[in-house]
């Protein structure tokens, strides 16, 4: 890659422009080499995931931060090493290889200069971001939808209030044990069940199982929510925070959702990259 052209593409990121950095990158980097290219596809992957998570409310202002600094440092260390650190076989789809990605800066790196630019706007933004609507980032906070609250379980653990006459039912469950497709992924659920938290939230246990049909080698995840008389609910825990997965490859993934006991309307959905599934379903209380 020419200097001008490196340089060009870090002064987009220092401008806080990520996804046109690592659009120009990919087109470059399609022409040199796989392993590098596909690096590149997996990091404008888990870019799109978290504007999809942004947009519907799953993550806050210092995580969206966080996960935008550790791409952008995986893209300008990439401009600073020679495609033959890539050598053909090297195997760039595991986590192991986005931590090494992701590590922090060292000192006298020529790229140092860049990241902390970026750094200094995204941290400005946030600060007037705060300034500007005080306490809505706290009282508006939803729960990542790729994390455990365990604090949460302790409480599920101890359910109070329950009304033990009342035994719920799941009816109508979409595609119950039905094979379907959505984008480049083979979905289908196995079980979907409801049991009372309290007499004012509803536990509901979803596993389902996905399988990666897509050409490209990876299939990025779709984000999954229920819409509880229309407001959108994150999973209260997940057992699969994976971002993506190969070809051909079937995951398993058990999520569950702490529901309002008064709902009368749930939908279930799958979205990614502005496309969704959506469907209703019951609960017999």
């Amino acid at each position: 890659m020419d200097k001008p052209t490196a340089e060009h593409i870090k002064d987009l990121i220092a401008d806080n422009q990520l996804e046109q950095a690592l659009n120009l990158l990919i087109g470059i980097e399609q022409l040199q080499g796989m392993e590098r290219h596909n690096t590149l596809l997996l990091l404008k992957g888990r870019l799109a995931m978290i504007k999809e998570q942004e947009l519907a409310g799953l993550l806050d202002m210092d995580e969206i931060v966080q996960q935008k600094l550790k791409i952008s440092h995986a893209v300008l260390k990439m401009l600073d090493e020679k495609p033959e650190a890539f050598p053909e076989g090297r195997a760039t789809t595991t986590k192991r290889a986005e931590s090494q990605k992701a590590q922090p800066a060292q000192p006298g790196k020529p790229w140092a200069k860049y990241l902390l630019f970026g750094l200094g706007i995204l941290v400005a933004g946030f600060l007037v971001f705060r300034l500007l609507a005080p306490g809505t980032v706290e009282e508006g906070k939803t729960e990542n939808p790729g994390q455990v609250h365990t604090d949460q379980t302790t409480v599920e653990d101890q359910p109070t209030n329950v009304p033990a006459d009342k035994p719920l039912k799941v009816l109508d469950f979409p595609n119950l044990k039905k094979p379907f497709n959505f984008l480049d992924f083979g979905l289908e659920f196995a079980w979907a069940d409801a049991e009372w938290v309290s007499d004012q939230e509803i536990r509901l246990k979803i596993r389902y199982y996905l399988t990666c049909k897509s050409n490209l080698g990876i299939c990025y995840r779709a984000a999954i929510r229920i819409y509880a008389d229309g407001k959108p609910i994150a999973p209260a825990s997940q057992s699969n925070l994976d971002g993506w997965i190969e070809h051909e490859a079937t995951a398993t993934d058990d999520v569950t959702f702490v529901l309002p006991a008064g709902t009368k309307d749930f939908l279930i959905e799958f979205s990614r990259d502005h496309s969704t599934w959506k469907r209703p379903f019951k609960i017999l209380k």
